[in-house]
């Protein structure tokens, strides 16, 4: 079988912006004569930005408390810096919260490693609280949302998160989570 003078990649790439440009024909072909062109609606456009006000948030982030590089209350500090208002921290297998607790905590083992190995930011693994209201801040507890659904949540553990962190494992986990 003789293989194509162009790559693969190429084909691939050819291939999907054909694709992509009959899409655009046969959308532009099908329109209705009632409505010409785009429209585009606006979701925000009932929103009172003067009265409700804009916020940064980051719903994901993670610290030295499972395979993040910065100690918590620092993570904190540094989106507080960045003008962000509202942080989730979302480490695996752990509950970095409350922020007011965090000197409670204790690192990961992969942190300790990495501390060792001198591949952290910090100077030591000890964390320090933080005050959420004193910083202008909400700290989002990642249980609370995940609560909002209606069905267990499957962590990534192989199990259910449980209060505290923990992990109920299905019985027929045996072997411990793979590494990620």
């Amino acid at each position: 079988m003789k293989s194509s003078p162009i790559p693969a990649s190429t084909r691939r790439v050819a291939v999907v912006l054909l694709c992509g440009l009959a899409g655009c024909l046969f959308t532009s072909c099908k329109s209705s004569p009632q409505r010409q062109g785009v429209f585009i609606r606006n979701p925000y456009d009932q929103v009172d930005w003067a009265r409700d006000g804009r916020f940064l948030a980051n719903f994901h982030t993670h610290t030295t408390g499972s395979d993040g590089g910065l100690l918590p209350h620092d993570a904190i500090d540094h989106y507080r810096n960045l003008g962000y208002s509202i942080l989730a921290i979302t480490d695996h297998n752990a509950v970095t919260y409350p922020w007011e607790k965090l000197d409670t905590l204790e690192p990961s083992a992969g942190a300790r490693d990495r501390f060792a190995a001198g591949k952290l930011e910090s100077a030591a693994l000890d964390y320090e609280n933080r005050d959420p209201a004193e910083l202008g801040m909400i700290a989002i507890h990642p249980p609370s949302y995940w609560q909002l659904f209606q069905r267990p949540f499957r962590h990534s553990c192989g199990g259910r998160l449980l209060e505290g962190g923990k992990c109920q494992r299905r019985d027929r986990d045996a072997q411990p989570p793979r590494p990620l």
